[in-house]
């Protein structure tokens, strides 16, 4: 494997223990969406808060806030490694990229359901309740509305772009960037729209966690060259 042109060393020792942790959380949050399948009524929200506020935060994606960060980081690591060679579509990739996770940031509304939950258990609302659970079904739709699927469609172009660079690279091997093409191509249709969408969900992770594996690999090498 060839050295990048540009020197970036401790960002890339950084790059590489984050797409560690990505490789730590992703198995976690599976295995709590598994043992504890998400509500499915208003009600059923409220009570999860309260019976337990990380586990409800946990619901609401709350580590995938924490995957978004770690992926933004990811994002600028391929950038360094590849803006040389590919100036055009790593600009666009890591554009579109952050913008797709800011756009995430903007639709999780972990917090807001916390607040709300404690208002309800706490009696400090006037509202009748079927007032109340109505705004709090507009949270639930906002939580995965547009916002999500901005953030959805544009993270996968990114990897579509991304992988394209890396396709044409001397820095990755092409197995990498087909991996990559795999992950976008079932990025397609969010995870949102009804069952088609949550099986590609689900799929994508496959080669996904293959793809993170093998970037480390590649952030541990420059790391140290």
């Amino acid at each position: 494997m060839n050295t990048a042109p540009l020197q970036h060393h401790s960002f890339y020792r950084v790059s590489f223990w984050a797409c560690l942790a990505m490789l730590v959380l992703i198995p976690i949050q599976i295995l709590i969406f598994v043992l504890s399948p998400h509500p499915t009524t208003v009600l059923g929200w409220l009570e999860l808060f309260k019976m337990s506020w990380v586990l409800g935060v946990i619901h609401f994606d709350g580590l995938y806030i924490i995957n978004n960060i770690i992926l933004a980081i990811i994002y600028v690591a391929l950038f360094l490694l590849l803006v040389e060679e590919h100036p055009t579509l790593m600009i666009l990739a890591t554009l579109l990229g952050l913008l797709g996770i800011a756009s995430y940031f903007a639709s999780n509304k972990a917090v807001e359901m916390f607040f709300l939950s404690k208002e309800y258990w706490g009696g400090r609302t006037n509202l009748p309740d079927e007032v109340f659970f109505a705004s709090v079904q507009g949270l639930l739709l906002a939580w995965k509305g547009t916002a999500f699927d901005i953030y959805y469609i544009l993270n996968g172009i990114t990897l579509f772009l991304i992988s394209s660079a890396m396709l044409k690279s001397h820095l990755f091997k092409s197995s990498i960037a087909i991996v990559g093409f795999i992950s976008a191509f079932l990025m397609i249709i969010p995870s949102n729209f009804g069952a088609v969408g949550m099986v590609f969900s689900l799929l994508s992770l496959i080669p996904w966690y293959l793809f993170t594996i093998m970037i480390a690999r590649v952030f541990h090498f420059h790391a140290k060259a």
